[in-house]
């Protein structure tokens, strides 16, 4: 755990970006299994580290702080995603066995819908890009996928590429800057 150091403020606004360092510096945050994605305005904003209903299990409970500082009242996390990935890619898969360096995650993406890969992925002549059919519930779809390497990307902590910026129409595909994905119904 790192040594993050929570300092009182008579500013709302400041008290809160001090809470936020105190959170994110070193890895605070992991210990406790969050992290603070924003202060602004006295408010500070925190998300569970592990993706899905794992991370609601968490709780934030006042303290007997004064009232100036920060005191919420009990609030557990909740609305997670399941967040595994459909598809992944991993570099150094055939060298070191046991030894560095060793297979790490290069890419993970969530293409939504609870969707799994069916196929074995086509990747296209200059590698920048990937195909593969993945079926969510009934029906089919082809998936032209643009991979960019992230080394944040795990099983479960993948991309999620559902947003409107990163699933776009076949016909803005062509364009979108990676990572970006477009399905086709084969139904």
């Amino acid at each position: 755990m790192g040594t993050g150091t929570y300092v009182s403020s008579a500013t709302l606004a400041t008290e809160g970006t001090n809470l936020q360092n105190a959170i994110n510096v070193a890895g605070n945050g992991s210990f406790v299994g969050i992290t603070s994605t924003g202060a602004g305005g006295g408010n500070v904003f925190f998300q569970a580290i592990t993706a899905g209903t794992a991370g609601n299990s968490i709780t934030i409970t006042s303290s007997a702080a004064p009232a100036s500082h920060f005191a919420p009242a009990s609030i557990t996390f909740t609305g997670g995603a399941n967040g595994q990935a459909n598809i992944m890619a991993f570099n150094n898969l055939y060298t070191g066995g046991c030894t560095a360096p060793t297979p790490k995650v290069y890419w993970a993406y969530d293409t939504g819908n609870a969707a799994s890969a069916v196929t074995s992925p086509v990747i296209s002549l200059d590698g920048t890009q990937v195909a593969f059919v993945q079926n969510a519930a009934v029906v089919g779809s082809l998936v032209l996928l643009k991979w960019k390497a992230n080394a944040a990307d795990n099983f479960n902590n993948p991309t999620d590429l559902t947003g409107v910026a990163t699933n776009v129409t076949p016909a803005n595909y062509p364009t979108c800057t990676a990572p970006c994905m477009t399905t086709i119904a084969l139904a």
